[in-house]
Formats: C-alpha cells, structure tokens, sequence
C-alpha cells in the first residue's frame, strides 16, 4: 500500500473542508450510502410535494417519505 509523507499542515480552508469531505465519503460504507441518497431523495421530493400541495389531498405521504424503509426504497433506487 503507497503511503505519502506529510509535509506540513493544510492551511486552506476550503481544500481542508473538500479533503475532510473525500475522506468521511470513502469512510462509509453501503448501507451509509443508501441511507444517505434516500434521505436526500425524500427530502427533495418533502420539498416538491408541499409546493404541489400533494400533502392536502394524500396526507399518508408525509408518513412514508419519514418511513426509514421507503428511504432505504429510494436510497437503493438512487443507485
């Protein structure tokens, strides 16, 4: 496995964040990854609906995009 030395410090904020960012993605594993598209699918679609007004005439849909099994649905549907 090829190792680099360390020079010094980061000192830019901005690489540092990006670098931190790459590091924590590789850190996590498939079901992290799943869960974390299928949040932020659920979310958008929150978003799309109440601009919609879905919500007024199917209610239940609230219960399903914060139901954590159709967020695994939409997470392993995002692949």
């Amino acid at each position: 496995m090829w190792v680099a030395r360390v020079q010094g410090s980061i000192v830019n904020l901005k690489l540092l964040v990006r670098v931190l960012g790459i590091i924590l993605r590789m850190l996590e594993n498939a079901s992290t990854c799943i869960w974390r598209i299928g949040k932020t699918r659920a979310e958008e679609l929150e978003r799309a609906f109440k601009e919609k007004g879905l919500f007024d005439w199917a209610p239940q849909m609230t219960d399903w995009l914060r139901n954590k099994h159709y967020v695994i649905y939409l997470g392993v549907g995002g692949f």
